[in-house]
């Protein structure tokens, strides 16, 4: 399905078939989780992954505001465009906030995954009023 519509496309891979390398057993999802040992070599990383839980949620609050846009496209629903404009500029705000949160954590040393590096390699294109 995603293969036939267009705006689907680029989110294959951050909204599948990365996060399912991590659900499953996968040479990835093992790699991933490796980290050096202290006393040298290589170690199991146990605990949360919190870059990669937030990627798949921000990847996933993108393909619901689409949804949401495809749902008033196929029905013929009046057009929107207070609810739309609302719904990204919320998106914008949670992330942008989430960043910002992260920063702090960082700087006081409690050693956050995410850094403003990591956060713009990471960064997807939103708009739903590009969409055609």
């Amino acid at each position: 399905m995603a293969k036939k519509v267009p705006w689907l496309q680029k989110y294959l891979v951050p909204g599948y078939y990365i996060p399912m390398s991590y659900a499953h057993a996968t040479v990835h999802s093992m790699l991933a989780r490796w980290e050096q040992a202290p006393q040298g070599g290589i170690q199991f990383a146990a605990g949360p992954q919190p870059k990669q839980a937030d990627d798949s949620l921000k990847t996933a609050h993108i393909l619901i505001l689409y949804i949401i846009r495809e749902q008033y496209k196929h029905f013929k629903l009046e057009d929107c465009a207070e609810f739309r404009q609302r719904a990204e500029a919320d998106y914008k705000e949670i992330w942008e906030r989430h960043l910002l949160a992260n920063e702090r954590c960082e700087m006081q040393g409690a050693g956050s995954n995410l850094n403003s590096e990591a956060w713009e390699s990471t960064q997807w294109e939103f708009s739903l009023h590009e969409r055609k």
